[in-house]
């Protein structure tokens, strides 16, 4: 189920991202004050501006995203996909009950999530009110072949759209 959620979402947040009005920094990844980064397998993923956001995508999806310009040749999408609206407090990204973290690699297709077996993570909102919400994550994610991407060192400040 959680992957039918997890494919939903992406193809959701895919069209939401690549029709997306241009902010003040020019329609690029940077300027804005939302941010959303992380380290995945030891290299720095970090987004500003309007490529970092959370949404409700359906009635039982929230995502909170962290997306590369889509304009470039192989953006990595990252996003956690959540089963309901989070509160404040921790949540585990390794059960398909709360929700997951997911890697999309446009280059090859691939879709990692930490819902796969072998994967796990953690989640924690610290703030959140109507408009905005802010955190971290960790997470271990699997492709449909077993290899593993691991994100740490992840945290978040963006509106909520």
């Amino acid at each position: 189920m959680q992957i039918t959620k997890s494919l939903v979402l992406l193809l959701i947040s895919l069209v939401l991202i690549s029709c997306g009005k241009d902010d003040e920094a020019g329609g690029d990844s940077g300027g804005g004050g939302d941010t959303f980064e992380c380290t995945i397998d030891g290299a720095a993923h970090k987004i500003s501006g309007q490529f970092a956001f959370a949404q409700k995508v359906a009635s039982d999806i929230f995502a909170i995203y962290g997306s590369e310009d889509q304009t470039k040749s192989g953006f990595k999408n990252v996003y956690i996909s959540l089963s309901a609206e989070p509160t404040v407090g921790k949540y585990d990204l390794g059960t398909d009950k709360a929700g997951s973290g997911n890697i999309l690699e446009t280059g090859t297709g691939k879709l990692f999530n930490s819902n796969f077996p072998g994967g796990s993570g953690s989640l924690e909102i610290t703030e959140k009110t109507s408009s905005k919400i802010k955190g971290t994550f960790s997470f271990i994610a699997v492709d449909a072949t077993g290899n593993k991407k691991t994100v740490s060192n992840g945290k978040f400040d963006v509106k909520i759209k």
